[in-house]
């Protein structure tokens, strides 16, 4: 396994693990909340290479899941008291990281949220921050047993998805 900066070549199989996951989602397979063309979008993709902050996860040569990191919170971020009050510098955010199905249960996830903190701590980031919706109880178990700390819950319109309560988690390095 390895994650990695995405390329301009990348883009094709990003945006097939979005389809993937709005498949799943369609077919109440997946409660992420995500909703095909609103989010997340090839637009989304396109946007975070040319920022800088798209990656990729590969296991033997096959891309198999994709996350944005950044430096970047969102404006919900500042509904919640969070455990410290940092500068934004101190933190690093994972957003929308996605597996394909084929590649969960392997410890994919696991892997890229390692590599993530591997990555902050090479920046100088204290904190570890991210956000899911509500329903999407997979992925907030796997962030607890990971370590992660759920602080609370913002009630907002999100990328584009009307009414998410999305619950906002931290953990210190």
């Amino acid at each position: 396994m390895i994650l990695r900066l995405a390329t301009k070549a990348d883009l094709p199989a990003v945006c097939k693990i979005y389809d993937r996951a709005h498949d799943m989602e369609e077919q109440g397979l997946w409660h992420t909340g995500w909703i095909r063309g609103i989010y997340p979008i090839p637009q989304d993709a396109e946007e975070s290479l040319q920022a800088g902050f798209l990656y990729v996860a590969e296991v033997d040569g096959e891309i198999a899941a994709t996350a944005r990191i950044n430096q970047i919170q969102g404006e919900e971020y500042a509904q919640v008291q969070w455990s410290e009050d940092v500068p934004p510098e101190q933190v690093l955010v994972l957003h929308t990281m996605i597996v394909l199905p084929e590649f969960q249960r392997c410890g994919l996830a696991q892997f890229i949220v390692s590599e993530y903190a591997e990555m902050a701590r090479k920046l100088g980031c204290s904190w570890l921050r991210l956000d899911t919706n509500e329903i999407n109880l997979p992925a907030r178990a796997l962030y607890k047993k990971l370590g992660f700390q759920e602080v609370g819950v913002a009630f907002c319109n999100f990328c584009g998805l009307p009414n998410i309560h999305l619950v906002l988690l931290e953990k210190k390095l």
